[in-house]
């Protein structure tokens, strides 16, 4: 798997944020969710169009919010839609390059993550929100690609 260290701007992304989630099927439901209740090429116009999904506020029980949406910037109008908002600082991510149906890629690529890459780098997850980064094309098709955006910290 190919992977580069990149530091990436502030970030505004807005859709649903869901609490308590504490396994793939449930993230799965908040993007039904979001799918059934929002058109995606008007929130998309709302920034670049880059779909995402965003783990976060990870809890000592292994639970974490998941937010389904978009990065934008324009975050007044976002409110008006009735949008959640999650802002997220600057950050340095190793940014991972995956293939495959989604879900399967992502877990696959975050098992390479914690059992090769990180041991064998000195890293480890920073605790910041990480990022599915979505391209355009068909999820369900074997050469779909995507990106996993982790902030990490070095190991002493």
């Amino acid at each position: 798997m190919k992977v580069k260290i990149e530091k990436k701007k502030s970030l505004i992304i807005a859709g649903i944020d869901k609490a308590n989630i504490d396994s793939s099927p449930q993230c799965v439901k908040v993007w039904e969710e979001f799918n059934s209740r929002y058109n995606h090429e008007e929130i998309a116009s709302l920034g670049k169009g880059e779909s995402v999904g965003v783990c976060h506020d990870l809890g000592k029980n292994g639970k974490f919010s998941y937010m389904a949406g978009y990065i934008i910037t324009e975050e007044s109008k976002a409110k008006k839609m009735n949008l959640d908002i999650l802002k997220i600082k600057e950050t340095q991510y190793l940014i991972v390059y995956i293939q495959g149906k989604v879900p399967e890629c992502i877990h696959k690529g975050w098992e390479y993550m914690k059992t090769t890459y990180f041991p064998n780098e000195g890293y480890k997850h920073s605790g910041e929100p990480d990022i599915e980064y979505y391209y355009k094309g068909d999820m369900e098709k074997e050469d779909y690609k995507m990106e996993l955006w982790i902030p990490f910290i070095k190991v002493k």
